[in-house]
């Protein structure tokens, strides 16, 4: 705030021009216009102006504005040109507007210098913006939680071996080194893979199971690539085992304790060929993959996939071949694209009604999902699988229903199944059942009972079990926090909601604008917020600037 000095001239856009003379010096008051906020986000771009008044809240004209950032490379800040042969009220008008444009995660200050050649003293105002992540996509699991930010590096928050070097675990967002750029992660329980921009694979983490690829058992402090010389369209993490795509060409690595790898090919006394590794779990030695191996058939056939999706005991994927029967094995008819097939230990997730362990071969075979459905994505949970049906966009779910994770309700899932034999019976469904609530949803997320999606608008709801609150919500539900229909998340930042992640403690969500939210038990910091682990739900909280 400086003062005009005596006998200096003032004009103002509502007035003439009149010489004060030795009258008193008049203030001038600096101000941010009416949305001009504190923050920005990474490559987002606004417009800042001010307003410059007297004390009679008339507008000051005739005066030189500059503006500057007090750090470039966390805000760059651009003048407005006026426009060639503007007249004096356009020129200040283009004076006192700046545009921003957020280049890095940090705080910057703006600094405005106002002067008129002499006539007024400098008077320099100062406002600070604090530059904030922008993130473009977030991946959940029971241990950690990693999202993409818009330059396509990647941050993990949550327990240990998150890719920063150290088998830390961090409360806040921690940078993956390596200089890599990623288009989309994925995590699975104490692990992450991910695709580069280029379509190489490399995963981090625990790998006691295989499920790095590396082809070696060693765990991961920093991205290690994919022991395989391709480059996949997609990739999708399960609890242990990790699934991409090459060409409509499915492959999958790590725990092999249920058949979930899909490689059914036997050779001689019904030994797979090639044999596959052994993993030591717990002190004890299992089934497992090191390195990608085919999805395939009894006879050696690839299965052409539009997705794969696997889950803890089960895989599915939607069949782009038309004629399965030399996959199978067995007498069937054409199947047309969209066809969902499930593999692995279990019943009714998998499409059974009974408990599927293996047949004459060693090894389950595939099953159809029955219903006719054609689907378009496929997510895969502990014990059920939800998809998005083409061309519809509606969201059907088979499997097990004891906590609502079908989202149709407990009552009517009258069906009782195992998920191994020794398992009670439980509420499930071994075929398609539709989501109430009759909503078009673009992307699914399934935890080990839970299940989120976001619709057609870009609202996130979600459905199943709610133990740790990962639903976003403290509703009971059904008295027993469970929710067996579906709920709209309540995010603070009101835009769309681009990606939605769940896992069986904790969910993440994505908006529009860029800002990441997480919920429910912060036990694994999962939440991300910087707080204490804590086992008590919490709401949508947002995700702290990394360190």
């Amino acid at each position: 705030m400086k003062r005009l000095k005596s006998g200096a001239f003032a004009c103002v856009v509502v007035a003439t021009c009149a010489e004060f003379g030795n009258e008193a010096v008049l203030p001038v008051t600096v101000e941010k216009s009416t949305g001009w906020g504190a923050e920005i986000f990474v490559q987002d771009v606004e417009t800042l102006q001010i307003k410059v008044t007297l004390p009679n809240a008339a507008d000051v004209s005739g005066l030189n504005v500059s503006w500057r950032s007090s750090d470039e490379a966390v805000l760059g800040i651009s003048p407005v040109s006026p426009r060639s042969g503007a007249g004096r009220e356009d020129t200040l008008a283009a004076q006192l507007r700046a545009v921003a444009t957020g280049r890095a995660g940090g705080v910057a200050t703006v600094h405005v210098l106002i002067e008129r050649g002499g006539a007024f003293e400098p008077a320099e105002s100062t406002f600070a913006i604090r530059v904030l992540q922008k993130w473009i996509s977030v991946s959940t699991s029971n241990s950690r939680s990693c999202a993409v930010n818009i330059v396509h590096d990647v941050y993990c928050w949550g327990q240990t071996l998150l890719g920063d070097g150290s088998s830390l675990s961090r409360a806040i967002p921690t940078l993956v080194i390596g200089g890599l750029k990623f288009r989309s992660v994925t995590s699975g329980i104490s692990y992450t893979c991910g695709a580069l921009l280029d379509g190489r694979l490399y995963c981090w983490g625990a790998n006691s199971l295989g499920n790095l690829g590396s082809g070696v058992p060693d765990d991961a402090l920093v991205p290690a690539p994919v022991a395989v010389g391709r480059t996949f369209s997609s990739v999708t993490a399960g609890d242990a085992v990790t699934c991409g795509l090459v060409d409509a060409v499915g492959y999958c690595w790590g725990d092999n304790r249920y058949w979930q790898l899909g490689d059914a090919v036997v050779i001689g006394n019904n030994t797979p060929f090639p044999p596959f590794d052994s993993c030591f779990f717990f002190l004890s030695s299992y089934r497992c993959s090191l390195k990608p191996r085919l999805i395939r058939g009894r006879g050696n056939v690839p299965l052409e996939l539009l997705a794969v999706a696997p889950g803890t005991y089960h895989t599915c994927a939607i069949l782009v071949r038309r004629d399965t029967s030399e996959y199978l094995q067995v007498p069937l008819p054409v199947h047309t694209s969209g066809d969902a097939l499930c593999w692995g230990t279990g019943s009714a997730e998998i499409g059974s009604d009974t408990v599927v362990t293996t047949d004459s071969t060693g090894v389950p075979p595939p099953l159809l999902i029955s219903g006719g459905l054609k689907f378009k994505s496929l997510e895969a949970g502990d014990a059920h699988t939800c998809g998005i049906t083409d061309p519809d966009s509606a969201v059907f779910c088979w499997g097990l229903n004891d906590m609502g994770q079908l989202g149709v309700g407990v009552a009517t899932t009258s069906a009782r199944c195992r998920l191994f034999p020794l398992v009670s019976m439980v509420p499930c469904s071994p075929t398609p059942v539709r989501v109430a609530g009759m909503h078009v949803f673009r992307q699914l997320s399934l935890g080990g009972s839970s299940t989120c999606g976001i619709t057609a608008d870009s609202a996130a709801y979600c459905w199943g079990s709610n133990q740790s609150g990962q639903l976003g919500t403290t509703a009971l539900c059904d008295g027993a926090r469970n929710c067996p229909t579906p709920i709209k998340v309540d995010l603070p930042d009101t835009s769309r909601v681009i990606s939605i992640g769940v896992a069986n403690g904790h969910g993440c969500a994505v908006t529009r604008r860029g800002a990441a939210f997480c919920w429910g038990s912060n036990g694994g910091w999962g939440i991300g917020n910087g707080s204490a682990p804590s086992s008590v739900p919490v709401g949508p909280t947002r995700v702290s600037e990394p360190f």
